[in-house]
């Protein structure tokens, strides 16, 4: 999770390169999503998640907003990173 400190998610690429495995990393609540997702990006992992949580959806409607889609910054996400991204786009 992005969220983690950086030292803890080199840990976890090293320990997937130790093992021939891919890491990935999922983004939760951050307001600068392309940022967040650029940190995770230079720290090692393999795939970026771009999602938006539930919680965050629901509480976004529940206050009058649009429900939010990883489809709405996709293409600038895209554009900051270098590895591949998976984006979760489900209803509100």
């Amino acid at each position: 999770m992005e969220r983690a400190h950086p030292e803890t998610v080199k840990i976890i690429v090293k320990a997937g390169r130790d093992l021939a495995l891919r890491s990935w990393a999922i983004i939760w609540a951050r307001r600068n999503m392309v940022a967040a997702e650029k940190r995770l990006d230079d720290l090692g992992c393999d795939y970026v998640i771009h999602h938006i949580g539930y919680d965050e959806r629901r509480g976004i409607v529940a206050a009058g907003g649009r429900c939010p889609s990883p489809l709405d910054q996709l293409r600038e996400v895209v554009a900051a990173v270098s590895k591949p991204v998976q984006a979760v786009a489900v209803e509100c």
